[in-house]
């Protein structure tokens, strides 16, 4: 006999309302229809299959002018008040297999131009060989349907019919998306491109490697007019491939890093660029073949503040530049295209770098050169090992001058600095050097500049006074990198967005493919799936850019223009 608490709850919920654990219906709509149990069946396998009726009742709607959806209703009768409906019952039947998961759901393909419209697949296109995804778009608003595919399409995939066992399910709508509008290759194939093409390997190895990722495309007969050695001669090629994908992609990951270096946030510490560059050597073509320079790699590398109000640097490679030669106006190039407003310079005492400095100064009158202290006790060692005179030969004795050039104690203030050159001129004097073996030239060159950039570390003692940063990135990453092919660049262009992968290397930015993916992704889909032209920086034949001067004068001519353009718009607001 049921208690009185029941008896309650069934008068309030419905004395005859079925109380049973059948599922609910399939379809959202019919939410409060009644379920009724309909039998079963079991498949070959052993597997039961329930079957359940869904009945929503019928009721009535009052309808003002709109005429009710659903099949078409009886009339209960021609009056003059609202409209009253009455919406028959309506059954129909489903199956559930309680044994079995519930396969999973994704989230569709969405039509940009008809929001909430119904998408769905409508097989593939097979351009270039490929298999990629198209669909079909039913807009809502009674517009035509047509077929489209998303601005990166993406290859074909089926569904999983082993979605129970495997790791990972696949999701019909997510396949691997093309680098682009008319690319055969995958974005994730040209990222691990662009890591291998960072690390060193060469054009040729990258397009192979990417040939054999590419779809196999349906065999053809051979064009009229193509032989066995001009398919060899085709096929020997790859390299184009590798140097595309340094044209078409090292600049949208250099950009990308590029903006978030322009966003951090302003520093107290003194902006440091340490530069220096290596040479390049290769054998000329005739009879007498020798060793001479065909280019030059530059380098700077930023001390910057590891955050605000701490009051430490950290280091990074800030660029890598190409250049024909390292003069004056290469260096000033390289300090110009860093993006970077130094306010300090520390280098060796080069002659070029020198003169670029006083150039620079003349629009940052604050800019401090500090020379780096080992190619200051280097040059110092040798010119006292060149005071030598008379017949025999008489040598000039240091004493505890060199012992002070060893240990740096020397640039440990301007006093010292000062001491050291006055006991240097009292030792000569009393050993009878001659006038003409002191180092008088190089003291009337650098003596007041390493004085004037020692003034500044003694109130700025955080900042670097040697170049060991860069000469280490030089040794271990930038000539590995670039000696191996040395005589095979010329194309000044390329070469140097290949620099800004390696730099991108250098700084962390190149280690996860995944990320790599996003960038290109993004930048792709933002131009509505185009990427860059390749082939647009392609040299004419003989021009080998990378061998001519007059490169980096033109070039220094279009950066000052651009910032002079930029100073005056400055000053206009």
């Amino acid at each position: 006999m049921p208690s009185p608490i029941d008896n309650a709850q069934q008068r309030s919920d419905g004395r005859f309302v079925a109380r049973t654990l059948n599922p609910s219906c399939p379809n959202p709509a019919h939410k409060d229809a009644i379920i009724q149990s309909s039998g079963k069946r079991v498949r070959a396998n052993g597997v039961t299959i329930y079957r359940y009726r869904c009945v929503t009742p019928s009721r009535e709607i009052l309808v003002n002018g709109v005429p009710a959806r659903g099949p078409k209703p009886k009339r209960k009768q021609h009056t003059s008040a609202p409209e009253i409906v009455i919406l028959p019952r309506e059954t129909h039947k489903f199956s559930v297999c309680l044994d079995e998961d519930v396969a999973p759901t994704f989230a569709k393909v969405k039509c940009s131009t008809h929001p909430g419209s119904r998408v769905a697949r409508a097989g593939t296109n097979n351009a270039n060989g490929t298999r990629h995804q198209r669909y079909l778009c039913g807009p809502v608003n009674g517009e035509q349907r047509h077929r489209f595919t998303l601005p990166l399409p993406r290859q074909s995939v089926e569904r999983d019919p082993q979605w129970k066992t495997s790791d990972v399910v696949r999701n019909p709508h997510r396949g691997a998306t093309a680098s682009g509008r008319g690319q055969t290759t995958i974005t994730e194939a040209v990222s691990e491109g662009l890591q291998m093409l960072s690390q060193g390997t060469s054009y040729a190895k990258v397009g192979l490697w990417a040939g054999q990722q590419r779809p196999t495309r349906a065999p053809r007969t051979r064009p009229k007019g193509v032989t066995r050695k001009t398919r060899k001669n085709l096929s020997a090629n790859y390299w184009q491939t590798g140097a595309d994908w340094v044209e078409m992609f090292s600049p949208v990951l250099w950009d990308a890093w590029q903006t978030e270096l322009a966003n951090e946030p302003p520093t107290t510490l003194p902006r440091v660029l340490v530069i220096d560059d290596v040479p390049f050597f290769a054998k000329t073509a005739g009879e007498r073949a020798r060793s001479s320079m065909v280019f030059s790699i530059l380098v700077a590398t930023e001390y910057y503040q590891t955050a605000p109000g701490v009051p430490t640097y950290r280091q990074r490679v800030r660029l890598i530049r190409a250049y024909p030669n390292h003069n004056a106006d290469a260096y000033e190039l390289l300090v110009t295209e860093c993006g970077v407003v130094p306010d300090v310079i520390v280098s060796d005492s080069s002659t070029a770098i020198l003169r670029m400095v006083k150039r620079l100064k003349k629009t940052n009158p604050d800019l401090v050169w500090v020379p780096s202290a080992y190619h200051v006790a280097k040059q110092l060692t040798r010119a006292l090992n060149a005071m030598r005179w008379g017949r025999p030969v008489q040598h000039f004795v240091p004493l505890d001058l060199l012992d002070r050039l060893e240990d740096y104690s020397f640039l440990g203030s301007p006093k010292a600095w000062e001491q050291w050159w006055r006991d240097l001129e009292n030792r000569a004097r009393s050993q009878g050097v001659p006038a003409d073996k002191f180092p008088t030239h190089w003291h009337s060159k650098y003596y007041q500049l390493v004085a004037d950039g020692l003034g500044y570390l003694a109130t700025h003692p955080s900042v670097p006074r040697s170049t060991g940063a860069v000469e280490a990135t030089i040794r271990g990453n930038v000539k590995p990198f670039f000696e191996p092919r040395a005589a095979t660049f010329t194309n000044i262009e390329r070469i140097n967005r290949l620099a800004d992968l390696l730099t991108l290397r250098l700084n962390g930015r190149m280690d996860r493919r995944s990320d790599i993916a996003t960038l290109l992704r993004r930048d792709a889909e933002g131009a509505g799936g185009y990427v860059p032209p390749a082939r647009s920086v392609t040299e004419r034949k003989g021009e080998r850019l990378l061998h001519n001067p007059a490169v980096i004068a033109s070039s220094l001519g279009v950066v000052r223009k651009d910032a002079r353009k930029q100073a005056r718009k400055v000053a206009v607001k």
